[in-house]
């Protein structure tokens, strides 16, 4: 949405315990009938807190171009 978010609101809504949560920008990405508002943040995560993180497969930031990606997850991270 085009309404942006406080830190506390995007840390509440991550569930995860986040420090030096930063914004690094936002797009729009345009489909044929819709357009999407992304805000991007960057965060660390809260030391020793890695057993919060969901789980699923993780990957250096170095190897996401190898991976089949939509294009608004390509801008997403450009932006990180």
């Amino acid at each position: 949405s085009k309404r942006k978010l406080a830190p506390s609101q995007v840390r509440e809504r991550s569930g995860l315990a986040l420090s030096q949560l930063r914004r690094t920008g936002s797009f729009t990405h345009v489909l044929s009938h819709r357009e999407i508002h992304v805000h991007v943040f960057e965060a660390d995560l809260a030391s020793g807190r890695k057993k919060d993180l969901p789980r699923g497969q993780w990957h250096a930031g170095s190897k996401l171009d190898q991976l089949p990606a939509s294009n608004a997850f390509r801008r997403v991270m450009e932006l990180a």
